[in-house]
């Protein structure tokens, strides 16, 4: 699978979609323009404060979808 960064996103206190799909304008983002259908399968995670968030993208995170750094990438 090779090496996979985390996407390192800046998120607003609050609840997000985290796209799976790869098309959204906002990515990591969902942006609920895509099929609706994919759009629902987002994970959903809520951040407590404004914070820098490790988005994985390799798949093997045990705390999907934030980076667990088991890969040697942590927040």
């Amino acid at each position: 699978m090779g090496d996979m960064h985390p996407v390192v996103a800046f998120l607003e206190a609050g609840e997000h979609r985290i796209c799976h799909c790869g098309e959204s304008e906002t990515f990591p983002v969902c942006d609920g323009e895509q099929d609706a259908s994919a759009c629902r399968k987002a994970a959903v995670i809520t951040v407590d404060k404004d914070k820098y968030v490790p988005i994985c993208q390799c798949g093997r995170s045990s705390s999907m979808p934030v980076c667990d750094g088991r890969h040697g990438y942590a927040e």
